[in-house]
């Protein structure tokens, strides 16, 4: 009787995710590339995306204080914290322009995608959800802990181990996550999850005015 209440739970917190994610990317859908950046405004608070600060000088709690704080909490429901087996090397860069990576999860490598057993682990910056770059095709962020890796102990530490990685990479983690998950997810298809859970960041910072990212105009076409 648990195990059928837990599915039950499981598939609705998807469903939960995924239609807000499809309304958090409604503008991104209906615009062009240059129709997001013709109509982009910025808020005028010269934050740190708008001064141009490195990312590996970057204060991320300034945005994730003022954007996240009321959804982090149900994005990491533990009821529908997933794993997934890689579909290709997922490679770490200390800076884009580096010939040879820091850190590389072998395609096959089985990660979490959301911690299972942290509720309230930050999700914002991690594994799929990595900051957008200033440029194309690169995000930043903490890498995916693999399946054994993690402890709760984690959950106390800071999580200040952050890369660059390639956005084409992550896109396909996240495609994998989704055909894993097709019946919990079907009124997306894999590209539009795809696009929405990878941007996420991108689109929240785009329509609060703090940074419109190459790969949000990229992605929309």
């Amino acid at each position: 009787m648990n195990s059928k209440i837990e599915n039950v739970v499981s598939i609705c917190g998807f469903l939960l995710i995924s239609m807000a994610l499809s309304f958090l990317f409604a503008g991104c859908k209906a615009g062009s590339g240059s129709q997001l950046k013709e109509n982009y405004i910025d808020n005028g608070k010269n934050e740190p995306y708008a001064a141009e600060t490195p990312l590996t000088d970057m204060d991320f709690s300034i945005y994730t204080s003022q954007y996240y704080s009321d959804i982090i909490s149900p994005l990491v429901d533990p009821d529908y914290n997933k794993r997934v087996t890689l579909p290709c090397d997922v490679e770490y860069y200390q800076s884009p322009g580096d010939a040879t990576p820091v850190l590389t999860l072998p395609k096959g490598s089985d990660v979490y995608v959301l911690p299972r057993d942290a509720a309230n682990f930050p999700t914002i910056g991690y594994g799929l959800q990595c900051w957008p770059d200033y440029q194309k095709g690169w995000r930043y962020g903490q890498p995916f802990f693999v399946t054994g890796d993690f402890t709760r102990s984690m959950i106390s530490q800071k999580y200040d181990k952050y890369y660059y990685v390639r956005t084409e990479q992550i896109a396909s983690v996240a495609r994998e996550f989704y055909n894993n998950n097709r019946k919990s997810l079907q009124n997306l298809t894999a590209p539009e999850f795809q696009k929405e859970m990878v941007l996420e960041i991108d689109q929240t910072l785009y329509d609060n005015g703090a940074f419109c990212s190459p790969d949000l105009v990229d992605l929309a076409g």
